[in-house]
This record gives structure tokens, C-alpha cells and sequence, in this order.
């Protein structure tokens, strides 16, 4: 857990905390539950002009979790555009705070937009960034969750 001391006031803390927050982006990860990847399945079998090598990764990524990561690889390598469509992007969209010039504000805010990707349940997304937010650690148990706050010896 890192801490960070402030000279400044709101104005520095957020744009720290947006500095690490574009720093540390959702990885993208291909899974044989998005869309993309069942067509990528009907493009191995029916397409003439597929290369004979990526249609065998095409085929063995079903059931080999090693040729999923390398067909994810390949196919990042060649379009980033395919990467953004199955994965969580996030966008600083708006940063507001002061209002003149030779006075600190009293606060700031910032608009983060999130398109989460099509195999990630939103419910879960949400929970586990306010589980994080807060130190909070959830176990399931009989379709209920429990949570507890961290100690400060476990941090």
C-alpha cells in the first residue's frame, strides 16, 4: 500500500491520483466467452483465404489455454482496435476545480467514464472497485457476501 504526503491541496491530490490511475489501465484479455472470438471460430472454419497457421490457433485455442494467449497475442499485435473491443477502456472525460487565479480551490472533481467489457458482469466490476476503495475484502459464501475491513497489520 503506498501513502503519499501533500503540500498541495485538492487540485494535486487528484491530478496524482489520475496520474496513477492512466498509469495502471484494465489489461485486455481474450476469453472464448466474447463475441469476437466465436467469430474468429466461423472465420477458421469458412474462410478461404485465412493463413493456415492462424487457423490452427484458431482451432486449438478452444480447448488449449496456450493458444488462446497466443492467438490473444497475435491478434493485439495486428490490431490494436480489436483489442479496445473486448477489453475495459477507461477515459478521463472531465477535470473541474478552481474558479480564479492566486486561490486554492476548495475542491476538484474528475469524470471517469469506463465501457467494461462484454464478458465482465458491471455488478461484480463495481463491487470489487469499492471493495478496493474502501479495504474491504469480500468472501462468498452461500450466495452471500461478507466483508470485513483490513487490519492494519495485514496492510
Amino acid at each position: 500500500m503506498c501513502h503519499y504526503e501533500f503540500s498541495q491541496k485538492s487540485i494535486g491530490i487528484l491530478s496524482a491520483l489520475l496520474v496513477e490511475f492512466e498509469n495502471h489501465p484494465i489489461p485486455a484479455k481474450l476469453t472464448r466467452e466474447v463475441v469476437p472470438y466465436v467469430t474468429m471460430q466461423c472465420v477458421a472454419e469458412y474462410a478461404i483465404d485465412l493463413p493456415c497457421y492462424e487457423r490452427r490457433l484458431i482451432r486449438r485455442s478452444l480447448k488449449s489455454h496456450r493458444a488462446l494467449r497466443k492467438l490473444q497475442k497475435l491478434l493485439f499485435q495486428q490490431s490494436t482496435e480489436f483489442e479496445a473491443k473486448i477489453s475495459t477502456t477507461q477515459a478521463i472525460d472531465l477535470i473541474n476545480g478552481g474558479v480564479k487565479t492566486n486561490a486554492l480551490p476548495e475542491s476538484a472533481n474528475a469524470v471517469v467514464n469506463h465501457r467494461i467489457a462484454v464478458d465482465r458482469y458491471v455488478l461484480n466490476f463495481l463491487i470489487n472497485s469499492f471493495l478496493e476503495e474502501f479495504k474491504l475484502r469480500c468472501c462468498r459464501s452461500e450466495k452471500r457476501y461478507r466483508t470485513r475491513r483490513w487490519t492494519r497489520k495485514e496492510i
